[in-house]
């Protein structure tokens, strides 16, 4: 009597993807932060509308995406158990950072000497790293698996480094541009990277919750 060859498992099929491939998410984002550019735009030229002032409109909306991130970031950890909570804290802590340098027209904030502020934003986010280096490396690998990693590295290159080199002075004097220009550029550049960032999170949020089901 012949024997039965024992079937193979059926292996599990991957997860369909968020709503739309990433590329057509990311192409929506980025036409929805245009949108909000070309607002702005018009709101800037508007008399009597000093929206791109330090503390202005546009740096409050910025905070406020900052807090979301980071309130996001400490939820998503605690919600999912197989997040990566340490990964999480520090990139809560980093928004943290963030945030007191976009405050940083206020008197409180003025009033602090900059290497005090600097040495706090080290000891505070080399604590949360210290903390979570016996894992953080395999938390990072894992996310640049994810599809918020995309937005996550593009939103943190517009903010720490485009927004930062296309926001100096003697950068816009060599074009004879004012400083209004100046101040447009870098002030959307910072707020479409928080935005990516934010996008980035409710996405991480979203794909754990559909794995971990």
């Amino acid at each position: 009597m012949s024997r039965l060859l024992p079937r193979n498992a059926p292996t599990s099929a991957p997860a369909p993807d968020l709503i739309a491939p990433l590329p057509v998410r990311l192409f929506f984002y980025l036409a929805l932060i245009g949108g909000v550019f070309q607002i702005i735009s018009i709101l800037a030229r508007t008399p009597g509308r000093n929206i791109l002032q330090e503390g202005g409109l546009i740096e409050n909306l910025q905070i406020v995406i900052l807090v979301l991130v980071a309130g996001g970031l400490l939820l998503a950890g605690r919600s999912s158990p197989r997040g990566r909570p340490r990964l999480y804290q520090l990139l809560a802590a980093l928004a943290v950072c963030a945030i007191g340098r976009e405050l940083d027209d206020s008197y409180p904030y003025r009033a602090i000497p900059n290497t005090v502020r600097i040495l706090a934003a080290v000891v505070f986010v080399g604590g949360v790293a210290i903390r979570a280096r016996a894992c953080l490396r395999e938390e990072i690998r894992s996310l640049l698996r994810r599809p918020a990693a995309v937005l996550f590295v593009v939103g943190i290159a517009l903010v720490a480094c485009w927004a930062q080199v296309l926001g100096e002075r003697p950068l816009w004097r060599q074009f004879g541009c004012s400083t209004m220009g100046k101040r447009m550029v870098e002030e959307n550049l910072e707020f479409a990277g928080y935005s990516l960032i934010a996008l980035g999170v409710i996405e991480e949020w979203l794909h754990s919750r559909r794995v971990d089901r």
